[in-house]
């Protein structure tokens, strides 16, 4: 076994460090965990009736994930998975982008119930798209959203579809990931940054 320097070894637990907080967590993890809590909260774990006509944001969206989800499955098929993986994040992103331009808050479900219900119905119809997408990169994690969720594990489609249904109840809400302190960088720097043994 060839011996790994320490230099790399920090770059290795730094670059691990920086992903975990700054994609995984800020993004994926924020996108379904603050969505799913939402729904958990104000509507008592269960899907809203809703029209999508009450999301004027909804054309957009559609038209976006489907052309990001287009280039998902042509860089899968081309066995480009780094480039697959860039893509999953771009749609999981895309999805925190139309919480955000829809300002989905408390002011939302209050003065706008009939908007704040079809924004809440559309997201978690694309956090289950992005369940399928994550798949073949984070399983476990997948299956983690599909037990929030409360839903069978889902092929991935071609077109982005509104497949969860009013009604439909999720389960119970628990955290993607968590936040790696800085102090276990210097923790596992000391721990792996020596030389291995042949």
């Amino acid at each position: 076994m060839k011996e790994v320097s320490s230099q790399r070894v920090e770059v290795l637990v730094c670059l691990f460090v920086t992903k975990n907080n700054s994609e995984l967590l800020a993004n994926l993890g924020n996108f379904v965990n603050r969505l799913a809590k939402f729904v958990a909260s104000k509507y008592n774990g269960v899907i809203p009736k809703f029209d999508v006509k009450n999301c004027p944001a909804y054309p957009k969206l559609q038209k976006d994930v489907n052309a990001l989800l287009k280039t998902y499955i042509e860089d899968m098929e081309s066995v480009h998975l780094r480039k697959g993986l860039e893509t999953a994040m771009l749609i999981s992103a895309r999805g925190n982008q139309f919480l955000q331009e829809n300002k989905l808050d408390n002011s939302l479900y209050q003065d706008l119930p009939d908007k704040s219900d079809a924004v809440v119905a559309i997201g978690i119809n694309l956090i289950y798209l992005i369940s399928s997408i994550f798949h073949p990169f984070v399983p476990e994690t997948s299956k983690q959203i599909e037990s929030i969720l409360n839903a069978p594990s889902l092929k991935i489609p071609d077109q982005f579809d509104l497949v969860v249904k009013p009604g439909h109840c999720i389960g119970k809400v628990t955290y993607l990931f968590k936040r790696i302190d800085e102090k276990n960088v210097e923790e596992w720097r000391s721990k792996y940054g020596g030389q291995q043994k042949k």
